[in-house]
């Protein structure tokens, strides 16, 4: 019973030329003929803390750069209390050192001790633990709310949604974020992945977030087309598909700003004094004749079309009673629904 307030993916873009990979520790043993790597380098992330990055997975820091960006639509979560937003967040375990075991195979037994201590960065055992990335990322952000984490390589995105729909049904979290990354940083994740998922898709590192708020509408998560995708993310696969697939959907927050210059075109309101909770007819002054207007404004600013007669009956069949006025959340929950709806009819 959610929606999706705020999303953010972090995905190559179209025109990244999909590039073979290998490792030099595998060469030839190991070859994924079509990845895209993002373009972003850890160290120069913009994260808040810069001593974090010698203790971050790659993994993790696309995790935290995703999730970040939607800090202002978490915050009023977050003044209301900090317990209120949980996490639930879909990775791997962190990579394998592979470089101190490669300049330790030859080392002997009585040898191996002072090889290990030379050549083992005491740094890679936080990069590997798989709730550290989720826990720095919610230590950025002041989230004090469950963590929950799951690291199924083909189904730890559509667990984390799904858990997420439990615990906002049973009002355990005012608001869920939901999230993910994959990286290259293990090649033996990057085989078993070629060798039973990948198909002829290419494999594209990629981070995906999303902040769910309760709603009175089912999401099935499982209900797009995961499978006959062009591009495989990994374990964020699902979340980034249902951010991406027919288009990245508006968050509330753009949303709102647009409908709101709309509204301030037709009725010649001044800034500011347009709310969420403005009523259209009590508050705002707004006469029948003004509804075509805005219709047409917003339409403008979003390219979707509103059609106030049948949001009319949408609000009226979500509330259980005839109603005569309309707020401005109103109108953006409707149209919340037909941007959910063209993403379902786009995948279908």
């Amino acid at each position: 019973m959610s929606r999706i307030l705020w999303s953010r993916a972090l995905v190559p873009g179209h025109d990244t030329v999909a590039q073979p990979f290998t490792n030099e520790y595998y060469g030839n043993l190991l070859t994924i003929p079509r990845t895209k790597a993002l373009a972003i380098e850890e160290r120069k992330a913009p994260l808040p803390d810069r001593k974090v990055y010698r203790s971050m997975s790659r993994a993790g820091v696309l995790l935290s750069v995703a999730c970040l960006e939607g800090r202002d639509v978490m915050q009023p979560f977050l003044d209301n209390s900090p317990f209120g937003i949980g996490i639930y967040c879909a990775i791997e375990n962190g990579p394998v050192d592979l470089d101190s075991t490669s300049a330790m195979l030859d080392a002997s037994r009585e040898d191996f001790a002072e090889q290990y201590r030379k050549f083992r960065n005491p740094k890679m055992f936080l990069k590997q633990v798989t709730n550290l990335a989720p826990a720095q990322m919610g230590i950025f952000l002041g989230i004090m709310g469950p963590l929950n984490v799951y690291n199924n390589s083909m189904y730890g995105s559509l667990h984390a949604l799904e858990q997420a729909e439990i615990d906002l049904e049973e009002g355990k979290v005012k608001a869920a974020l939901v999230c993910s990354a994959f990286s290259f940083e293990d090649p033996l994740v990057l085989e078993r992945i070629h060798r039973n998922e990948l198909n002829e898709r290419i494999l594209c590192e990629g981070a995906g977030a999303c902040l769910l708020i309760p709603d009175g509408t089912y999401s099935d998560w499982d209900d797009l087309d995961y499978v006959g995708t062009e591009s495989y993310y990994g374990i964020s696969h699902q979340i980034v598909c249902n951010i991406n697939q027919g288009g990245e959907m508006i968050s509330e927050k753009e949303l709102f700003e647009k409908v709101e210059e709309a509204v301030r075109t037709v009725l010649n309101t001044d800034e500011g004094e347009i709310k969420k909770d403005s009523m259209f007819k009590a508050d705002l002054d707004a006469e029948s004749i003004d509804y075509l207007d805005i219709s047409y404004e917003i339409e403008q600013r979003t390219g979707m079309e509103l059609d106030f007669t049948e949001a009319l009956q949408y609000i009226t069949d979500r509330k259980g009673a005839d109603i005569t006025d309309v707020s401005v959340q109103d109108v953006l929950d409707y149209m919340m629904h037909v941007s959910r709806k063209k993403r379902k009819s786009n995948n279908a």
